[in-house]
């Protein structure tokens, strides 16, 4: 990354120290102990616990508890990785900013645009996105943040130098007891170095169902993303499914429908190894053992070899020699069935648990005139803005609110969040919405007008291009008013306040430059009525005339 500088980790860890037990003693004021706690402990609710030393959930996926070596392969298939790569690349590849929680706050809104600064600088951004994502698949998956100071602004900031992925099943939680202000203690699976990492950290080392891991301390947790798919609580009657609270992903769902197409899959390849190219039976004069074995050698050594051989004796007699060969050619009917079975029925069933319909990625009959490709789209669609609305929730937790905290923490917590686009905005359409509105007379915010084109409003280090018509036209707005002392005071009627006597009392709510009865005015050999004065710069515009002034700011609207 460019201008990065020393990379200061322990004044960063120090840092993080003093922001976590600063926010662990600001306690909440006026707020009852048990409204910060469930009513009943999560592990309370299931008819049994398994009782281990590890005080850790067990691995929910269906996967991982039926066959760990079943769980690897099946992201290796290709009729499922396909589906996953589909929805974790598109929804990585939408659009993102960073939005403040107020938009009429401008130290707010210069703030996200600050953030989102700091977080585009993050190397591999979108492939970061896209690893969280296989959180649709594990149920949970993480990434290993490392900060360091790098100019943004020119100003030194704490941005992500580096990050590593962790995978979904090397994550681990603690026991939920329903304390106060209870927080999720997640570990990571350790391995090798265990007793090195064990005397090194004692404190952060526990047993788990298979295994030691090292849990995270909440310093160490600002350093450390957690990404889920759906939460959902277990079943009263498998208490091994509690840990479903913390994500349960599409491998558990379609483990048994990909294990019985695995197994029809073998049953196809078996019948094909034994039938595909069909059966030679070779005869041989029957209790003639020196023929048997002769023919056996002809039938093992014989060009074209088929590999589904049948040696039978046979009597002499009328049915013809001794010696001879018949071939039967296969029927086919029974592979065509499984193959069908496989595609049409598992394959089908898995893609659209994965991808709500199969119509994006590949040919079916929707017949003429139909909508059904645009149902299919729609339902996609659908999919997508899940996965990006929940990867909105989790980036703005634990990665924009660290940025904030690391470097803003003058901001209230929440304040900005990370936001996805998933719906495309038609800008043609809602400026001329705009157009019609500014036609009526109906204020605009000029934010609306910036969200509406697509842009973001210029900084003030920044160059910006304006239409020569709107700055002539604001040119002479600054001229009217230096010429006439300003505009009216008064939001309501403009007329109000300028007064109708001669006299200069300026508790008469006369102003003293205006002379005579009529409110004329006379400065620089210029003679404006008092009404012209009153309705300030729009008098510039109507002595262009209606029709010149409504062009001129059409162009530069």
């Amino acid at each position: 990354m460019d201008n990065i500088g020393t990379i200061d980790l322990e004044a960063l860890g120090q840092f993080v120290t003093r922001a976590a037990t600063a926010k662990l003693n600001d306690a909440p004021f006026d707020v009852d102990l048990e409204l910060a706690q469930t009513p009943l402990p999560q592990t309370d609710t299931f008819r049994a616990m398994v009782n281990t030393m590890a005080k850790t959930y067990y691995p929910t996926d269906e996967a991982l508890r039926v066959a760990w070596e079943n769980s690897r392969y099946m992201i290796n298939d290709l009729a499922v990785a396909e589906c996953i790569e589909k929805r974790r690349r598109d929804v990585a590849l939408l659009e993102w900013s960073i939005q403040a929680e107020d938009e009429r706050d401008r130290q707010l809104v210069e703030a996200a645009r600050l953030v989102e600064r700091i977080i585009r600088k993050t190397p591999r951004f979108l492939q970061l996105r896209e690893n969280l994502l296989y959180a649709s698949w594990y149920g949970k998956y993480g990434v290993q943040l490392q900060w360091a100071r790098s100019l943004v602004s020119g100003i030194p900031r704490y941005c992500v130098y580096n990050w590593l992925p962790v995978n979904g099943d090397k994550i681990v939680f603690k026991l939920l007891e329903g304390t106060p202000y209870e927080q999720d203690t997640v570990g990571i699976r350790i391995g090798y170095k265990r007793d090195a990492i064990r005397q090194k950290y004692a404190d952060q080392v526990g047993p788990t169902e298979d295994g030691l891991a090292y849990f995270l301390t909440q310093e160490q947790r600002d350093r450390f993303i957690v990404h889920r798919h759906m939460i959902e609580d277990g079943d009263y009657h498998d208490p091994y499914s509690a840990g479903s609270v913390f994500g349960v992903g599409i491998r558990s769902r379609i483990y048994w429908t990909w294990y019985l197409m695995k197994e029809t899959l073998a049953w196809l390849m078996e019948y094909i190894e034994r039938s595909a190219f069909g059966f030679e039976i070779w005869y041989y004069p029957a209790g003639n053992e020196k023929a048997r074995n002769a023919i056996k050698d002809a039938a093992e050594n014989r060009i074209g070899h088929s590999g589904n051989i049948v040696l039978v004796p046979q009597m002499e007699g009328e049915r013809g020699p001794t010696y001879q060969v018949q071939r039967i050619e296969p029927q086919m009917s029974g592979a065509d069935v499984c193959v069908s079975i496989i595609k049409e029925f598992f394959q089908h069933q898995i893609k659209r648990y994965i991808l709500g319909q199969t119509l994006t990625t590949e040919s079916g009959s929707t017949g003429l005139g139909s909508n059904l490709a645009s149902i299919h789209l729609e339902t996609y669609l659908q999919i997508i803005k899940y996965d990006a609305i929940n990867l909105e929730e989790t980036l703005s937790r634990d990665l924009v609110e660290k940025v904030r905290k690391f470097n803003f923490p003058q901001i209230d917590e929440g304040a900005l969040r990370f936001k996805i686009a998933t719906e495309e905005i038609d800008h043609k359409d809602r400026l001329d919405a705009m157009r019609q509105a500014y036609d009526m007379g109906l204020p605009i915010p000029a934010n609306q007008v910036f969200e509406a084109a697509g842009m973001t409003p210029a900084s003030e280090d920044e160059n910006v291009l304006i239409n020569p018509a709107v700055q002539s036209i604001q040119m002479q707005q600054q001229r009217f008013q230096q010429e006439t002392g300003g505009e009216p005071q008064n939001g309501g009627d403009q007329n109000q306040g300028l007064g109708t006597s001669d006299s200069g009392d300026n508790g008469s709510g006369v102003d003293p430059q205006f002379t005579g009865v009529r409110g004329v005015r006379k400065r620089s050999g210029v003679r404006r009525t008092r009404k012209e004065v009153a309705d300030g710069p729009n008098s510039l515009v109507r002595t262009q005339g209606v029709a010149e002034s409504r062009r001129q700011v059409e162009q530069a609207y």
